[in-house]
């Protein structure tokens, strides 16, 4: 009797496990577009994956006293090379589509996509919006992938301010094996430093905790996250603070 008990509440711990396994896997596995507002007349959209993706298509639309004013590419995309078409068709509505080079995509990652710059009065909480709509993300074989997106509300008692920071050249550059970045924070912040191949993968994790003010330098031995060496050519160091980010080109020479 009592290894039969055993045995249901072994079964029954099993499934639960197994459940728990599925929920976290599922968690894990989401494709995310949010919406981050960076100064009070800028906006990004931020891009987190875990799917390969090779083509993304969004519409950002305003809501209360909101003009849409320019589009630019961000960061994750210049690395990466993509192409970035895009269609301001009124101060209301900003039509974008986003091409991975030919057969290739966007491994996991997060990283700014998009930059738009527009123009608020300030109004209720719930009135002033930046939010998506018909939105896709596919695959290189044109098929589609799951994802969730992340509005703005806009209004006065959340208006972020900017931080202050800078990221230098790293030195020396060209270099071999290993170079230095050196950046500053003027005030403490949530700070990561990520180095990017040209096709915007995500090569080497070299910062990701909050940090106080002051200057920090940050060495880089040309090696990925398992400790291969990687292959010489251009390499993007990508400093995120907050949620603003700056971007510097190095060169690896072998």
């Amino acid at each position: 009797m009592k290894a039969q008990l055993n045995n249901r509440l072994k079964n029954r711990l099993s499934v639960v496990l197994v459940l728990f396994a599925l929920t976290a896997a599922q968690a894990l596995a989401e494709n995310t577009l949010m919406l981050v507002k960076t100064s009070k007349s800028e906006a990004v959209v931020e891009f987190s994956n875990v799917d390969p993706v090779a083509g993304i298509q969004f519409t950002i639309n305003t809501k209360g006293n909101v003009a849409l004013k320019s589009f630019q590419s961000g960061d994750r995309i210049v690395a990466g090379g993509w192409e970035a078409y895009y269609f301001l068709k009124n101060d209301l509505t900003l039509n974008v589509i986003m091409l991975a080079p030919y057969r290739a995509s966007f491994s996991g990652g997060k990283g700014v996509i998009a930059k738009i710059s527009f123009e608020s009065n300030d109004g209720a909480a719930d009135t002033n919006k930046l939010f998506f709509s018909r939105t896709v993300l596919c695959d290189v074989n044109a098929k589609d992938i799951s994802f969730s997106t992340v509005d703005l509300v806009l209004s006065a008692a959340t208006q972020d301010v900017p931080l202050f920071f800078s990221l230098g050249q790293n030195f020396p550059n060209p270099f071999n094996p290993s170079t230095t970045l050196t950046y500053k924070l003027e005030q403490p912040a949530r700070v990561t430093l990520v180095i990017y191949d040209v096709i915007g993968r995500a090569i080497k994790t070299l910062a990701s905790q909050y940090q106080f003010q002051g200057q920090y330098n940050v060495k880089w031995e040309s090696v990925d996250e398992q400790g291969h060496k990687v292959p010489s050519g251009m390499y993007i160091a990508r400093l995120q603070v907050e949620n603003q980010s700056v971007t510097k080109k190095m060169l690896l020479t072998k």
